[in-house]
């Protein structure tokens, strides 16, 4: 489980995907609003060129992530089980927050639909681990009772 809060840190998800899959914004968004409705972007960005906060509505709350996009094979030399679970064809979508909980709710629902709907293989660089789709629901969800008083 990706560790959440604790300071000034930031966490990292990659969620690679075969080129062929990578979603556009138009289909990311789509994919978003039928699965997730309490979420959608703010506004359409080009992914093959954004890098930086991608803004997102959660529950009525603005909020959002940084989103960068890398090329899965130079991932590969920074974190080798990238490579050996055969994951270096392709691009990876970043996925990072600070200790927000709200940045974390979006960016785990984000990478869950990514997941869900266009065959990608979401990977905590903290621990060197593949994540399920169970894994990314619980780290939000985890995420989310923070947030209760």
């Amino acid at each position: 489980m990706v560790r959440l809060f604790g300071g000034e840190m930031s966490v990292d998800i990659f969620v690679f995907l075969a080129l062929n899959r990578a979603p556009d914004f138009d289909a990311w968004q789509k994919a978003m609003r039928a699965s997730r409705p309490e979420m959608h972007f703010v506004a359409p960005v080009n992914l093959a060129k954004h890098s930086g906060f991608l803004p997102l509505v959660v529950d009525g709350k603005t909020t959002g992530f940084f989103f960068f996009r890398n090329d899965a094979k130079e991932l590969a030399s920074d974190y080798p089980m990238v490579a050996t679970a055969g994951l270096s064809g392709g691009v990876a979508y970043q996925l990072s927050f600070g200790g927000d909980a709200h940045e974390c709710i979006a960016a785990m629902r984000s990478a869950e639909v990514l997941v869900k709907n266009f065959g990608g293989v979401a990977f905590d660089p903290q621990s060197g681990k593949v994540m399920t789709t169970k894994d990314l629901d619980g780290n939000a969800e985890l995420c989310r009772t923070s947030l209760r008083p």
